[in-house]
């Protein structure tokens, strides 16, 4: 393994130097898989950025990109030295030194130098580095890993072939830097196709109702087992409609949902919208909107404390109170499965559902 020792040894990105960064593609991950769990490994944040060390020594290289993709982060890059030289002490502190771990990097077309690829959530390239090819690297090595070295403190890295079963370092920007949240990278063809031709939708739809206005169809649902992205799977392969997470993105919205809710004597209760902030505490947004807009918190009521600012704290709740009228918000965390109703909205708009909007 060749060291990083120096600042020259980075070379940022020049001219015609690039490389073929793979998006990462996890959507049809299952739901179960998405969100972080201690299970996964050690999440720490250090040298200005948010880290994960997999538990797990049983990822490909692309396979590592995929487990970091359902963690909303990146696989880890390291590009400079002086990250380098941090991160080194980083794993070693947390006696993961002499451990190799797969990192974003790989070859560019230039002769001799290997690009980081750092890749949002949503596969969008969102910066590149490139670094030269370690001298005693195999020649077949396609990718890279790295490795902290206890005695000399330093972090070291090598090629290694795509194949091969490694541990992987995820990333993002840490929650007090963060610019702006993420959004969730859920897909849900494999449902689609899994229902194609089924006709009895009595178990899909159990105890469920419709409700009409605000121009949409509403599906309320007692789903209490469903998390987050249990539930974001679940409502997008309704057999009657295509639906979505709930949103509330104006007061006009709010105040509509509330007539609706009230004309049909839904109770007391508590549900998942489709706002989060994944990687941004401070950011919060609409994901299931079309435009992806960002969530004016002075717009809504919110619980006392609300909205958190807890990194662990992704995902929005909409706790409904009827004898009140009112919805008020917070913020909790995607993985829990506890919340004792599912309600989702169609996609599609329909104007002869106009019940609940002021004219």
């Amino acid at each position: 393994m060749q060291r990083i020792l120096a600042k020259e040894n980075i070379l940022h990105q020049a001219g015609s130097c690039y490389a073929n960064c793979r998006e990462p593609d996890c959507g049809e991950e299952k739901a179960v898989n998405f969100g972080y769990k201690p299970a996964d490994g050690n999440r720490f944040e250090v040298c200005g950025s948010q880290y994960l060390l997999s538990k797990s020594t049983s990822f490909t290289q692309q396979s590592g990109q995929t487990f970091c993709c359902t963690k909303h982060m990146s696989v880890g890059s390291i590009e400079t030295p002086e990250e380098a030289n941090c991160f080194a002490r980083a794993l070693i502190k947390r006696n993961q030194s002499g451990i190799n771990f797969w990192t974003s990097a790989t070859p560019s077309n230039c002769t001799g130098t290997y690009v980081w690829c750092s890749l949002d959530g949503s596969g969008e390239v969102v910066d590149q580095e490139s670094l030269p090819r370690p001298q005693n690297a195999k020649s077949s090595g396609k990718f890279v890993m790295v490795q902290a070295n206890a005695k000399t403190e330093l972090l070291s890295f090598e090629f290694g072939e795509p194949s091969a079963k490694s541990r992987v370092i995820c990333e993002r920007e840490q929650p007090q830097n963060c610019r702006e949240s993420l959004c969730h990278p859920v897909g849900f063809a494999v449902e689609k196709r899994d229902i194609q031709g089924i006709k009895n939708t009595v178990f899909y739809r159990r105890n469920c109702k419709y409700l009409y206005g605000c121009q949409r169809v509403f599906d309320v649902c007692p789903e209490p087992s469903y998390n987050y992205y249990q539930g974001l799977k679940w409502c997008r392969v309704n057999f009657e409609e295509a639906f979505m997470a709930l949103t509330l993105e104006s007061t006009e919205k709010l105040k509509c949902v509330l007539e609706v809710f009230k004309a049909n004597g839904i109770k007391d209760t508590t549900f998942f919208i489709g706002a989060t902030s994944f990687g941004c505490p401070k950011s919060i947004r609409w994901c299931e909107h079309k435009d992806k807009p960002f969530l004016n918190t002075s717009l809504y009521r919110w619980d006392d404390g609300e909205p958190s600012m807890d990194p662990a704290k992704d995902c929005v709740y909409a706790k409904y109170n009827a004898s009140k009228g009112e919805i008020t918000l917070g913020k909790m965390l995607c993985t829990i499965s506890t919340l004792p109703v599912l309600i989702s909205q169609s996609e599609t708009t329909y104007q002869k559902y106009s019940f609940g909007l002021k004219n």
